[in-house]
């Protein structure tokens, strides 16, 4: 067999592959069978024997991980516990405790296991605290595997852990060294799922921040968490429920088994505090409600399978391999279901990730290519608009000329036409309307020189569908005409208003019932524009996929003639005409029952006899599969699809084969002809409706690959072979066909050294190869005597000098990868195979000589792509082991250097070291073979720019492993610092990150160095770019929170000090600041943010140095503002610095909250600049639950001030010109309403507010929509509104209830258009539910009055984005709801609204217009 491919195929022969398994045959039932049934039986089963499930629960000590437990299960799993006296003798060691429980919840009986770690975290040193848990984990692995192998394994109890609850505790900082070690010596042994334990000590804000940088920590270590499974073909909501679940995690919760009352006199579990009660079941209050669904109601039988599947088969294989147990593969062939499983999601992953650089690569080659096509066709549509455009004045003129005789009173002397029956520029009233019964009306139409024929081809039929009588003296004449006059507004080119009434016409156009058969007048006119033939066309198209209810079914038959009838007359016209043409018959045969089992037969004999008819039989073929299997815009139930998919497609794939096999044999046929086949032939198998034995025994299969000799067809046939390659990745349904393909595919290897200097048969020979070693590369793996050729030739292509063909075969080498990565061992072919690889990848990598540089988007371009070939180094360190790699490349640095004296290029050092930093993610931080090496090579390479910035960047991708080895420290913090005073600013840059992440990663062994850090500033700090400044200052605040909380606020202040100094100087210079002084301080107040971000804060109690800091910090920020607070840069950076100011003092700031607040309200008046309304609004929601009055005064200052100054500004400019004005104001209120109610209602501010929130909703913005709705569902569902209240309401309530309700009194109906129009406008999606809110109170509050404003609202609302239907059916159900007093279903009303709306908005969007 190897023979026969030693030089491609020998004398046509094939080789002789491993016999394939037999076809599957699959069959429609007759009638009922029974396995339907099959779910309720599993159900009974399982019902009647019970599930189990054990969970686990490690975190630290007080972190309530009892209390959780009891409260998911609503029971008492965990009594309660007696603290320790402290002269009691702490626990050594961590402790595994079990408890467990038979609970029972609808006749469903759990036998419930809660695996308890006490002592974890808890000692000095934690270490190995992980070492006890992992060691249970596996020992219950031990003893599922030891049930599995006895003789009788009829009781068989899976005590394995399938959940792990892994509590963080509540520190608002990024995760803890004893978390990450312990998640990554886990993940892949358990389902972790983290919690962060008692979030009700946070607010909602530090909850975010923090979860993002647990999410953060996570990704960066490679941890997998449990996330929540979608399936194919799941609904919406289902989707929905499970994106709303990943996007909690980690679950911020609170675990509470007490039920409090609640100041609404409700019983809740939860907690109660002097400021209110926190409830555990609240999805606003904190994330339990998630968790339990993730846990219990939604995924458990998910973790449970994933604990059986996954991670205990990984863990039973790696056992069974290590005890030296080896499976026989001769005997019968081994799968891993977990292994598979996850190879096919990793597949998935790692294709849809290189598709879209593949994608990307060929975009922009597709766009080079087509560049000077394009410029071709612009000149031409150029001359040909300038041609229209001057017969369309001349038409102008004549009308003009004919206007002026009209309004003399002269008569208009009719114009000679020398074709019977048609007139040409007169007035008339065409005759042909009374044949479609319209009501006939005699007025004096002006044309424009459109000649409308009287009668018409008699194979023509026109739809009998009369003209809208609310249109009246509208004829088929006149609509056509300014059809004709509405185009032309864009050949002209008028102002912007002209084009809106032009395009707002014709989408109306569109969805009148006029439109059938004014655009086949357009079409059957030999003189209508071809703009008017083109538009027609098209509207054809989108009235078939939209409107086609409008067409009575008695007319269907005559409608298909006429659409089949004018493709017969447009064959050989316009291109966009006959493809519009062919999707509206397509559409048509999927909606036409009774045409669809013919509709192909139909076609084929219409057109298949007439050469000149089949270019455009080949256009429709090419297009059914298409429209058929990618237009679901076309109303149609998924059982009539799928028997439409098999009468149109299925049914009639062996004739279409047969044909085009036809008329690419036949006598005289052109290669325009052939490509039309080959372009169908690709569609088909696209569809899936190609029997692939019968292709490869057909012509068409020998003709594609001998096609590949033509350059007309070598794209067409490339993109065949590479087609049905993929249709055959089946592998033991398609081993006949494969055996054929593969003898071709390696007969074309030659082909690359023959056309090595031909980039596009290069860049096609790399699809084919790649693709097949995609399909095919278990059969390389199992027969590479046979296969391994498919290999050379893709490293031959992967080798190439384009670099644009290069990634075409990336997929491939990624995805071999991962198979060869999971053996034991890989046969030393593939070896070598990825060796040549990387060597080749490393070539790429080197820049382009110092002679030749690249410049601008091309050198952007090259930097991009160097990341893409990273990606592919990663895949050889999967193979070849990421030492070998590391030590490969370090070989090629110390080769180089050994060639001095003799010149070295910058470009043989950086290469290698740019790949090192690549594969830096996959380096085992224990390591101390390679990356010793490598680090103690940094320090003596070359001093070039370009070397010195990859060697930084290694230093920056490297730092875990030189946490885990602190003795490098101190060479490369020195390295790093002369990075700093590098003229080259990358190289500067360089050093920034490499600092950061050394700070951030070894931040406990550069506590000592914080004060050369220190002093490095000061003596270098001002040399540095501010980029590069500003990571000096974010390492050495990680470097801060590292220390012990008294020394951190000391050193904390040290550097603030310094900052806020620089600040007090400018201030206090009697001469104002320039503009670079001012950018400076801008700087220095970054700088400072930074550092508060990332230490956050200290606490309740604040250590001493912190303890009178605030009051100086503020003074010299008030002094600041008071004098250049009008500058815009200046508020933004002081701003900000305030917000981390107020995390850190907490309610140490009280004493200067008011002034802050006071201060903002003064800036915002005097500047309008948003963020002084920002913190305003942060500092309300921070201490709003005050009884301060000095601080109360402030706010109702803040509030009434910023609303007159807002006010001001919408009556000088449009909201549109103020938009984030207008978020911050929002947000602002958002906060008010809720802490300060009184200052909120009682002020007479409140309806400038109102009207202000409205003027919001116009912007077409989401984050301003979501904060006005949020505002408008805090007013009209406040509980001063409530009609039946529980308990009784204070006083004040009734107060605010008459603002609220003269408000909407005189407002309510401006508000409901507003709400409206946004709602079918331009609402996002998800902003459903608050309108929905909105809606329910005004039904409940205000009924009669929603009913009476309604109809006026809706006639405000546009056609095209809320038809008629549907804001009648919606008036009808919200007043069905508000008179039976059911205001529930007035969401039911919204929704189907909602629905009408998106379906007009996305027709509008079209345009009606879909184009290929």
């Amino acid at each position: 067999m190897s023979d026969s491919y030693s030089n491609g195929v020998a004398n046509g022969s094939t080789p002789s592959l491993p016999s394939a398994v037999p076809s599957i045959i699959r069959k429609k039932l007759m009638g009922y069978v029974g396995f339907a049934n099959l779910p309720n039986q599993v159900h009974r089963k399982s019902v009647r024997k019970g599930f189990q499930f054990t969970a686990m629960v490690v975190g630290e000590s007080g972190l309530g991980k009892s209390t959780l437990i009891n409260t998911l299960f609503n029971t008492t799993l965990y009594p309660p516990k007696e603290p320790l006296p402290p002269s009691a003798e702490r626990p050594k060691t961590v402790s595994i405790e079990s408890i467990g429980a038979d609970i029972e919840e609808n006749g469903v009986r759990l036998h419930l296991t809660v695996v308890d770690t006490p002592g974890f975290g808890d000692f000095v040193n934690n270490d190995e605290s992980w070492k006890p848990i992992l060691e249970n984990i596996e020992s219950r692995f031990d003893s599922y595997l030891e049930q599995e192998n006895r003789v009788n394994r009829t009781k068989v109890v899976d005590n394995r852990v399938h959940a792990c609850l892994y509590f963080i505790q509540a520190t608002g900082h990024s995760l803890k060294e004893i978390d990450i070690e312990f998640m990554r010596r886990l993940h892949n042994k358990v389902n972790l799922i983290p919690v962060i334990a008692k979030a009700d000590t946070m607010t909602d804000e530090e909850v975010a921040e923090f979860k993002e940088r647990i999410l953060s920590d996570i990704a960066h270590h490679n941890i997998h968490i449990f996330q929540a499974p979608t399936y194919d073909n799941e609904d919406e909501e289902t989707i929905a429920e499970a994106e709303e679940i990943a996007s909690k995690i980690p679950f911020a919760v609170v675990g509470s088994d007490k039920i409090v009352d609640t100041p609404d006199g409700r019983h809740v579990r939860g907690r109660a505090y002097p400021w209110g009660v926190v409830e555990v079941d609240n999805e606003e209050h904190c994330d339990f409600v998630k968790l339990r669904q993730m846990l219990i109601r939604t995924y458990m039988e998910e973790l449970r399978e994933y604990t059986n599947d996954v991670l205990y088969e990984n863990w039973r294989t790696e056992k069974l391999l290590g005890m030296g147990v080896a499976q026989d593969s001769s005997v019968f062939k081994e799968i891993n279901p977990a292994a598979r499983m996850q190879e096919e999601r990793i597949l998935h992953e790692a294709k849809l990730a290189k598709m879209e650089a593949e994608m990307k690569m060929v975009f922009q080659q597709k766009v080079q290519e087509k560049e000077s096509k394009l410029k071709q066709s612009e000149e031409e549509l150029y001359a040909r608009h300038k041609e229209m455009k001057d017969a369309l004045e001349k038409q102008r003129a004549d009308l003009e000329d004919k206007k002026r005789k009209i309004e003399s009173g002269r008569p208009i002397t009719p114009e000679k036409n020398t074709q019977t029956g048609r007139r040409k520029g007169f007035l008339q009233t065409l005759f042909v309307c009374s044949l479609f019964g319209c009501t006939y009306h005699t007025i004096p139409v002006l044309t424009l020189a459109l000649p409308i024929p009287t009668l018409f081809y008699p194979d023509v039929f026109l739809l009998v569908i009369p003209f809208s009588r609310d249109r009246p003296g509208l004829t088929m004449a006149s609509t056509a005409q300014a059809v004709v006059a509405a185009l032309d507004v864009f050949g002209r080119a008028p102002d912007k208003t002209s084009l809106d009434q032009a395009n707002n016409w014709l989408q109306d156009f569109q969805h009148s019932a006029d439109a059938w058969e004014t655009c086949n007048v357009l079409l059957i006119t030999p003189e209508a524009p071809v703009a008017a033939k083109i538009f027609a066309a098209q509207t054809f198209r989108a009235k078939v996929t939209y409107d086609l209810n409008q067409v009575d079914p008695a007319n269907l038959a005559s409608f298909r003639d006429t659409l089949v009838a004018a493709l017969e007359k447009h064959h050989a016209g316009l291109r966009t005409v006959i493809i519009q043409l062919c999707l509206a018959i397509s559409g048509l045969a999927l909606q036409y029952p009774a045409w669809a089992p013919t509709a192909v037969s139909y076609m084929i004999a219409r057109f298949g006899r007439n050469p000149a008819l089949v270019p455009a039989l080949l256009q429709f073929l090419t297009l059914l599969p298409e429209e058929v299997s990618n237009n679901h815009r076309i109303p149609i139930t998924d059982d009539d699809y799928a028997e439409r998919v098999n009468q149109l497609l299925t049914a009639n794939s062996k004739e279409v084969m047969n044909l085009l096999a036809l008329y690419l044999q036949a006598q005289g046929v052109t290669s325009a002809v052939q490509s039309q086949v080959f372009h169908c032939l690709r569609n088909w198998l696209v569809a899936g409706e190609v029997n692939i034995q019968e292709l490869s025994q057909s012509p068409l299969f020998i003709f594609t690959f001998e096609a590949l000799a033509s350059e007309e067809l070598f794209d067409s046939a490339v993109d065949v072979i590479c087609e049905l390659i993929h249709e055959t990745q089946e592998i033991d349904d398609n081993m006949p066909a494969i055996e054929l393909i593969v003898g071709r595919v390696i007969a074309l290897k030659p082909q690359l050294a023959q056309h090595r200097d031909e980039e596009e048969k290069i860049r096609g020979y790399a699809r084919i190869f790649s693709e097949a070693g995609d399909a095919y590369r278990m059969l390389i793996l199992q027969h590479p005597e046979t296969f391994f050729p498919i290999v050379e030739a893709i490293g031959v292509c992967s080798a190439y000098h384009d670099l644009d063909i290069v990634p075409i075969t990336f997929p491939f080498w990624m995805r071999f990868a991962q198979v060869l990565g999971k053996r034991q061992s890989v046969p030393p072919v593939f070896l070598d195979a990825y060796r040549a690889l990387m060597a080749v990848i490393i070539n790429h990598l080197h820049f382009p000589a110092d002679s030749a540089p690249l410049t601008g988007q091309e050198a952007e371009d090259f930097r991009s792509f160097r990341h893409v070939m990273g990606d592919t180094l990663k895949d050889c360190c999967l193979v070849l082991k990421t030492n070998t790699c590391l030590l490969a490349a370090y070989q090629m640095i110390t080769t180089a250097l050994s060639r001095a004296p003799a010149p070295v290029s910058w470009q043989e050092i950086e290469a290698p070291l740019f790949a090192m930093r690549s594969i830096g993610a996959e380096i085992d931080i224990m390591d101390d073979e390679a990356v010793p090496k490598i680090i103690d090579l940094i320090p003596s390479l070359p001093n070039h720019p370009r070397v010195r910035y990859a060697a930084l960047l290694i230093i920056a991708r490297y730092t875990e492993w030189i946490n885990r080895h602190p003795e490098y420290i101190s060479v490369q913090l020195q390295y790093v610092s002369a990075g700093f005073e590098d003229a080259d600013t990358e190289v500067a840059g360089a050093a920034g990150q490499a600092l950061k992440y050394l700070c951030q990663d070894c931040k406990e062994h550069l506590v000592e160095f914080l004060p050369q850090l220190h002093t490095f500033l000061a003596s270098t700090g001002g040399k540095l770019l501010q980029d590069d400044r500003r990571q000096v200052y974010e390492a050495i605040a990680h470097v801060i929170s590292a220390m012990p909380m008294a020394r951190a606020a000391e050193s904390l202040r040290t550097f603030s000090v310094d900052i806020l100094a620089q600040i007090h100087a400018i201030t206090l210079k009697p001469t104002a600041a320039t503009k670079e002084e001012l950018q400076n301080m801008g700087d220095a107040l970054e700088n400072l943010e930074t550092m508060l971000r990332i230490v956050q804060g200290f606490g309740e109690d604040l250590p001493p140095a912190c303890q009178s800091s605030c009051e100086e910090a503020w003074s010299v920020l008030n002094a600041f503002l008071v004098k250049y607070g009008n500058d815009y840069e200046a508020s933004e950076r002081t701003t900000r610095v305030i917000r981390y100011g107020i995390t850190l003092f907490g309610d140490t700031a009280l004493p200067v909250v008011s002034s802050v607040v006071a201060r903002m309200s003064f800036s915002f008046e005097a500047t309008g600049y948003p963020s002084y309304l920002w913190i305003a609004g942060k500092i309300i929601h921070r201490y709003g639950n005050e009884e301060n009055p000095d601080l109360r005064g402030s706010f109702r200052e803040v509030y009434e001030r910023s609303t007159n100054t807002i006010v001001g500004l919408l009556q000088a400019k449009s909201a549109n010109d103020i938009p984030d004005v207008m978020e911050d104001y929002m947000r602002m209120l958002n906060m008010i309403v809720p802490v300060v109610p009184d200052i909120f209602f009682e002020s007479s501010a409140f309806p400038l507010v109102f009207r202000a929130a409205m003027e919001a909703l116009t912007l077409v913005h989401t984050e301003i929509i979501f904060a006005s709705l949020d505002l408008f569902v805090l007013i009209l569902t406040h509980d001063c509104l409530n009609p039946n209240p529980a308990t009784p309401l204070p006083p004040k309530f009734v107060t605010y209830a008459a603002v609220i309700q003269d408000v909407v009194s005189k407002d309510g109906l401006q508000f409901l258009c507003y709400v409206l129009s946004g709602l079918v406008g331009e609402f996002p999606e998800d902003s459903l539910s608050l309108v929905v809110s909105i809606f329910r109170a005004m039904a409940v509050l205000w009924g009669a009055q929603l009913i009476a404003w309604l109809p006026s609202v809706l006639q405000q609302l546009p056609t095209s984005a809320a038809p008629q239907a549907a804001q009648a059916q919606f008036l009808s159900d919200v007043t069905r709801a508000v008179t039976d007093k059911e205001h529930d279903k007035v969401k039911y009303a919204l929704l189907t609204l909602n629905r009408a709306s998106r379906k007009a908005r996305e027709r509008r969007r079209m345009g009606g217009v879909m184009d290929r």
